[in-house]
């Protein structure tokens, strides 16, 4: 393991993992570019890795949620340190990994609600006009034993553009 004066900065070793990384789709080479330009190295990119303990990392993530990035966003950030903490690791620059031990925002995860009786009749008529009985009966079978039909579809039933494939009459 390097002394302390002699560990690399982030910046310099997160610059040398990215450009090392050849397998990435152009996509997640360019989401990972904007997570450490915007999430990391503003605040963390001049450290040294030594000085990257659990305290500071969980300071920095507070800072990012109170600055108002998005919990998804901090956490993204996060997993992406983690993975170039990995790294220096594994190259000798750290003894552990401190991300390892920092609490990520928790997940949104979104509430199903089930569509009420109304909304499903609304949905089964719209298909029946059509004469999209498959449709209508596989409405009927989803949303009366019990599985969850989002209630968000009925909304689309009332606007215009409804999928082509679905105005299709069954043979």
């Amino acid at each position: 393991m390097l002394r302390r004066k002699d560990a690399p900065i982030l910046r310099d070793f997160a610059a040398r993992w990215q450009a090392n990384k050849l397998n990435l789709r152009p996509k997640t080479d360019t989401h990972y570019a904007y997570l450490l330009e915007t999430h990391i190295l503003p605040e963390l990119g001049g450290l040294r890795l030594t000085d990257l303990t659990l305290e500071r990392l969980e300071d920095w993530q507070a800072a990012r949620l109170k600055a108002g990035a998005g919990k998804h966003a901090v956490r993204q950030a996060a997993d992406l340190l983690g993975t170039i903490l990995r790294r220096a690791v594994a190259h000798r620059h750290l003894l552990y990994n401190p991300v390892e031990h920092l609490e990520r925002p928790a997940r949104h995860r979104s509430k199903i609600v089930p569509a009420t009786p109304e909304q499903v009749e609304l949905i089964r008529a719209y298909m029946l006009d059509r004469d999209c009985l498959g449709y209508a009966s596989m409405i009927s079978i989803l949303a009366y034993v019990g599985a969850p039909f989002p209630g968000r579809a009925c909304q689309r039933v009332a606007k215009p553009g409804w999928p082509a494939h679905l105005d299709r009459a069954e043979e």
